[in-house]
């Protein structure tokens, strides 16, 4: 019951903090933008809404596909039926019912605090109520998450899609029986994923039949197998067309066509080519504080929390030393970062890709403070400090 209590009066508190915050952003916009980028950088969360916008303004009806196509075309998306339209169409859909964006703004809020009650879920399975707790709160009280939910990036729903996602994968694989309805729901998910952000869809899909495996291999029974090998089939014939074309996709728009000549740091933890695999502990440890950018002015959204996240570097720290401690659940963790080392690969330092990540970095990091001695935590700080003074005279 306290557990309950204390969930609930966090989720509560997170909540309350973000309208607050959605309102110091509604004050400010002349000075620091009503977008998170600078107004000159035509980015997703402005694209966003001017798609929609414009889609309010011509839609004949709630569903109107040739409006869509052609608001869309405004913001340079060409829309395909079997393309990443899912958020879209969501924005789309909700400026012609209320006409404003700050109501999605509140929605996006909403999933934000039901993304930290799915955490609190995730952490409380894989470790304890201690672990839960700290995640729970990381994740409400940390600057960038309760900054970045405030504006309507899709990448707050894709968190949220993607903890429902772990936690339905974690209770498959660790019970005894397969429920059908879990695993419809866990393919609703990925469906919905799909047409939000591609090639997450396939890397939750090889993480759920992978760990399953991992855990349930040696015991497994007849009914459990044959359960197994339909999973198999109906991910086969749902990805089989889009795998390499959504692969190779994301790799040639994020990889390809990067350009990192004014950035040195970027250029160094990029991971470009299979030559480039012993970058991965530096480009996993720099995705951490994500976005960071002590040049940025401080005023813009982004400009603020790019010098702030610098407080990330005890968290980014704790997260690469975790690798080496002994893990509860083995396949579950690396299984996990295999995962998160995926996504980096694909976004190529995009760090608003990096944001549905946030949680896993959270429940690793979670459980290694929460349990690591005195000692320990006090080199964690001394190593902080020394990067963050290098890191102040490189940039400033």
């Amino acid at each position: 019951m306290t557990s309950k209590c204390n969930i609930s009066k966090i989720c509560k508190q997170a909540f309350w903090l973000r309208v607050s915050l959605l309102l110091l952003i509604y004050l400010l916009q002349d000075q620091l933008g009503i977008y998170f980028m600078p107004s000159n950088v035509f980015h997703d969360d402005d694209k966003y809404i001017i798609g929609a916008k414009a889609y309010a303004d011509s839609a004949n009806s709630l569903f109107d596909w040739q409006a869509f196509i052609s608001s869309m075309a405004t913001v340079g998306h060409y829309a395909e039926i079997n393309d990443e339209n899912g958020w879209f169409v969501f924005t789309s859909i909700f400026m012609y019912i209320f006409h404003s964006e700050w109501i999605l703004r509140l929605f996006n809020i909403g999933f934000a605090v039901v993304s930290i009650n799915l955490l609190y879920k995730l952490a409380l399975r894989v470790f304890d109520m201690k672990v839960a707790l700290t995640s729970a709160k990381m994740l409400a009280f940390l600057p960038y998450p309760v900054l970045f939910c405030c504006f309507p990036f899709k990448d707050q729903f894709v968190m949220m899609l993607l903890l429902s996602s772990l936690l339905i994968i974690h209770k498959l694989a660790n019970e005894n029986t397969l429920l059908v309805k879990r695993i419809f729901l866990l393919i609703l998910l990925i469906t919905v994923i799909h047409f939000t952000r591609q090639g997450l869809d396939v890397l939750i899909l090889l993480l759920a039949v992978i760990y399953y495996f991992s855990r349930n291999i040696v015991k497994a029974k007849k009914s459990c197998v044959i359960w197994i090998i339909i999973i198999v089939c109906i991910g086969a014939i749902y990805c089989g067309n889009s795998l390499y074309e959504d692969v190779l996709y994301k790799l040639n728009s994020y990889l390809g066509s990067r350009d990192y000549s004014e950035s040195r740091i970027l250029s160094l933890i990029s991971i470009d080519s299979v030559y480039d695999i012993w970058k991965f502990p530096m480009s996993y440890a720099f995705s951490l504080l994500l976005p960071f950018d002590l040049n940025q002015p401080w005023n813009t959204w982004y400009g603020l929390i790019s010098s702030l996240n610098i407080i990330m570097l005890p968290f980014a720290i704790s997260n690469v030393l975790y690798l080496f401690k002994k893990k509860d659940d083995i396949s579950f963790y690396f299984g996990l970062l295999a995962f998160y080392l995926a996504v980096i690969v694909m976004s190529a330092t995009i760090f608003r890709h990096y944001y549905c990540l946030l949680p896993i970095s959270i429940l690793f990091f979670a459980k290694y403070w929460t349990y690591t001695n005195r000692r320990s935590k006090q080199f964690v700080m001394i190593i902080s400090f020394m990067f963050a003074s290098l890191a102040i005279v490189i940039y400033l």
